[in-house]
């Protein structure tokens, strides 16, 4: 299974280095123990580094990877923030490593989760303690960030974090240079930044554990080691899941038989929830690609409803879950790619989508009321009755349609009989480009839209 990552995060000084080492002292047989640590996969690191040089391990880490928009915050943080150039450089040089290693550690296969407490969420650690607005700087960071499976918050005092900070040998970067007061005042920084983690990762459908570093470290490890052992259990649903998931994806319906996947191996489309995702390396389409073939963007889909006929196992209205729509519904043929679905979406605790086992075919749109977006990708060569498809769109459409024929559709001619059926404009995007045999390829796009006094209707 991909990696399935628990982060330990906290103010620096907190004790995470003595907790991480409390647990593997106590456990020390890495074959013995359910989850891994950093050390652990050293080697797997330093394989996947090799004949590569820095510059290549950069552009592989970050770009096309991690959002722009979670780098422009970070910059802007330090720029922004109270500390010397050179704490900024040091600061910037630590953000560099943990996202190289981020990227590393995704494209392994590990059988157990693995946590780590030097990771992007930890990062914030580094950025936060001397920023000029913690509320809005830490609600931007931790908005952005790209999520683990979990994470584990280690909390003490700020006296507490003091004293330890002031009896250590050398201070962190971030700590750098700071009187006794101003160190109490990034240390208190840091805390309200876990507060704002804490709730803008739960929000975000993250699991989020804290621990009190308080008394007995003994206390500490036991309370790390029962939040381990439930996200191994977690982590093992997960991978039945994307067991079944590979499983369903072999074929689907087409008109009165079924089509065969063939590509081997691979879930139909790449997605990603909080809990659970197909990373695009398994995967014979992907869900963001696709959104971005149509151009949709946060600002246009969040709070609208949407629906998506031929949903599969729902990866399109899991990806859009992360752009704040306020419901999603999923039409499909096949029951068991309906019940992987809803038990995606149950696992990443989304209550705004609902999947449903329809027959396009016979599926009368009163049932289902109009909806600001729908999505209609690839199965027009696959019902019985095009035109009735037509027809259909036309009636749950009360905004946005984003439409993809199958190979060899006649776009122009779809366009035209959705301006009949009452669209009033029409826009031709071109070709697909997200499939992973290029040959595939070759499906039209286009988006339509409902004359602006067509309200979607949600009483059904």
């Amino acid at each position: 299974m991909t990696a399935y990552r628990v982060e330990l995060i906290g103010p620096s000084g907190v004790g995470k280095t003595t907790l991480v080492n409390l647990i593997r002292e106590r456990h020390p047989d890495e074959a013995a123990r359910g989850w891994l640590l950093p050390a652990d996969i050293e080697s797997d690191i330093a394989l996947a580094r090799a004949g590569s040089t820095a510059g290549q391990r950069l552009r592989r880490a970050v770009d096309g990877t991690i959002p722009e928009d979670f780098f422009a915050t970070c910059f802007r943080i330090l720029a922004d923030s109270t500390m010397k150039p050179s704490q900024k450089f040091s600061a910037a040089t630590i953000l560099r490593k943990s996202c190289e290693e981020l990227h590393e550690i995704g494209m392994l296969s590990l059988d157990r989760p693995l946590l780590h407490d030097e990771l992007l969420l930890h990062r914030a650690f580094s950025l936060l303690p001397q920023s000029s607005d913690v509320e809005r700087d830490a609600g931007e960071y931790f908005q952005r960030v790209p999520l683990p499976d979990a994470v584990c918050i280690l909390r003490v005092s700020a006296t507490e974090i003091l004293a330890r900070v002031l009896n250590r040998g050398t201070r962190p970067n971030c700590y750098s240079d700071l009187s006794d007061s101003a160190l109490h005042e990034a240390i208190l920084r840091s805390l309200r930044a876990c507060d704002i983690a804490r709730d803008m990762l739960t929000d975000r459908g993250v699991a989020v554990h804290e621990i009190s570093g308080e008394g007995d470290p003994a206390d500490w490890a036991n309370r790390l080691l029962e939040v381990l052992d439930h996200e191994a259990e977690r982590a093992a649903h997960r991978s039945e899941l994307m067991a079944r998931l590979l499983a369903s994806s072999r074929s689907f319906r087409k008109k009165a038989g079924r089509h065969e996947l063939r590509t081997a191996d691979v879930a139909y489309c790449s997605f990603n929830t909080p809990a659970f995702g197909v990373p695009r390396a398994v995967a014979q389409r992907d869900a963001p690609a696709r959104l971005a073939r149509f151009h949709l963007t946060r600002d246009e889909v969040a709070g609208k409803h949407v629906l998506d006929l031929g949903c599969n196992a729902g990866a399109m209205l899991l990806e859009l879950s992360g752009m704040g729509i306020h419901r999603g519904l999923g039409i499909e043929f096949d029951g068991d790619k309906v019940r992987l679905a809803s038990e995606i979406a149950e696992l990443s605790n989304l209550e705004v989508l609902e999947f449903r086992q329809h027959d396009i075919d016979t599926l009368n749109g009163g049932e289902l009321g109009r909806f600001d977006l729908v999505l209609a990708l690839a199965i027009e060569a696959h019902v019985l009755d095009a035109d009735r498809l037509y027809r259909l769109l036309a009636e749950v459409t009360g905004g946005l349609l984003c439409f993809e024929g199958n190979g060899r559709c006649d776009i122009r001619a779809v366009g035209d009989r959705l301006l009949q059926l009452g669209f009033e404009r029409v826009e031709y995007l071109g070709f697909c480009d997200d499939d992973v045999r290029p040959s595939n390829n070759n499906r039209p796009l286009l988006k339509a839209w409902k004359p602006s006094g067509s309200m979607p209707d949600f009483t059904h």
